[in-house]
């Protein structure tokens, strides 16, 4: 007589190790029964407007894989994280843990049988991205008239275009280099362009379908408070002024190269330029410009001091400029360009692939991932900022998965 098999604490007629049971002679097997339901991974972290895929895996008693398990997946609160049909769950709001549930009620299950994981939401992250470029050329300066509509110029005429998905080259018959852009609209857009090796100045305009020469003269700072009122800045304190319907000179009180403008209105503009070895700024009230004059806005200008050029950081109170300092650079020579969402928030673009930032109180440097000069920053608000330069490198600061 055959001996009897030891107790296996299993259902009769299943065998450790088996798929199925024993069953009698000519008999259909009988299916594997579900025990225990595990989700993987647990615990699990996912950020705000991000996913996680979760999986379930049934288990038989003999700790073997059910794989023809079904699922019904379901979150403790919604209003932080939900979950698919398929197990990938959804971030919300911050917040957690939430537990997450793959239940299965299959008739192969010895009863409701479920599995639980642990998801905590965290807030998005924000982080400097490289993104692809079309050029190699030096990019110059950058402006948007939309998050989905942003220009880049640079290098023998190169125009850029971002249409909210990707940077596409723009054709054109520019072959000097473009220095700076700005616009009242996006069918209203201008640019200052030089000649390497000196002269040949232009300012170009684009009215939404190309772009032509407006005039021969510019090649330096370009801002404007309206549409017909556009500001231009060149070598030797050279200013000039569009009014909606033709550029003409203004007199000036400086005699330096004129970098860049920015201001708060038609009434408040400033131009900073080249002194010689610093930093030499003018001030337009609607009648004229003068040297370091009042105004009621925050105001802040970047460069350079000294031989050999070392960074410096200069802040406007309504009365009197001072000198902020800034973090250590790592050699870099100065600070090219600034943009501000906020007077809480300032950045600042600078070599080595450094960014500045300041939070309201002090000047800090966030890394990225490139070593290039960067020459240009222009953003639409802390989550929406773009910074070109060196080598055609375009970097973006957004919210990542």
């Amino acid at each position: 007589a055959a001996a009897c098999p030891p107790d296996s604490g299993l259902p009769p007629g299943l065998v450790p190790g088996s798929d199925a049971a024993s069953a009698p002679k000519g008999g259909t097997p009988a299916a594997r029964v579900i025990v225990s339901v595990v989700i993987t991974p647990n615990p699990a972290t996912v950020r705000v407007d991000a996913t996680q895929q979760l999986t379930a895996t049934a288990y038989d008693r003999d700790g073997g894989v059910v794989p023809d398990a079904v699922f019904k997946w379901s979150s403790s609160d919604t209003t932080i994280a939900i979950v698919s049909a398929a197990g990938v769950v959804l971030g919300r709001t911050v917040g957690g843990p939430v537990t997450i549930t793959a239940k299965t009620d299959m008739k192969s299950a010895a009863a409701t049988v479920r599995g639980t994981a642990q998801v905590t939401v965290e807030s998005r992250q924000l982080q400097w991205v490289v993104v692809p470029s079309p050029t190699t050329q030096p990019l110059y300066a950058v402006w948007g008239a939309a998050p989905n509509d942003v220009w880049a110029v640079g290098e023998y005429g190169t125009i850029l275009h971002y249409d909210g998905a990707q940077w596409t080259s723009v054709a054109n018959t520019i072959s000097r280099s473009l220095v700076r852009v700005w616009g009242a609209s996006s069918t209203d857009i201008w640019a200052t362009a030089y000649t390497l090796g000196g002269g040949g100045y232009a300012v170009y305009h684009y009215d939404g379908s190309q772009w032509t020469q407006a005039t021969s003269v510019g090649n330096g700072g370009l801002w404007g408070a309206t549409s017909n009122n556009v500001w231009g800045g060149g070598d030797g304190g050279f200013l000039m002024r569009f009014d909606g319907a033709q550029w003409s000179t203004v007199s000036s009180p400086f005699n330096g190269a004129i970098d860049d403008f920015s201001g708060t209105s038609a009434s408040d503009v400033w131009a900073v330029g080249d002194a010689g070895g610093g930093i030499a700024t003018m001030h337009y009230d609607g009648n004229s410009w003068t040297a370091w004059a009042a105004s009621a806005a925050d105001v802040w200008a970047g460069g350079y001091k000294g031989s050999p050029a070392q960074p410096v950081m200069l802040r406007w109170n309504g009365s009197t400029w001072s000198e902020v300092p800034l973090p250590s650079l790592g050699g870099a020579c100065c600070v090219h360009q600034l943009w501000g969402s906020s007077a809480n928030s300032v950045w600042g673009t600078s070599s080595g692939g450094q960014i500045l930032h300041f939070d309201g109180t002090q000047w800090s440097v966030e890394g990225t991932s490139t070593t290039s000069t960067l020459a240009s920053i222009w953003g639409f608000g802390d989550d929406d900022v773009w910074a070109v330069g060196d080598g055609g490198v375009i970097l973006h600061r957004t919210y990542v998965p």
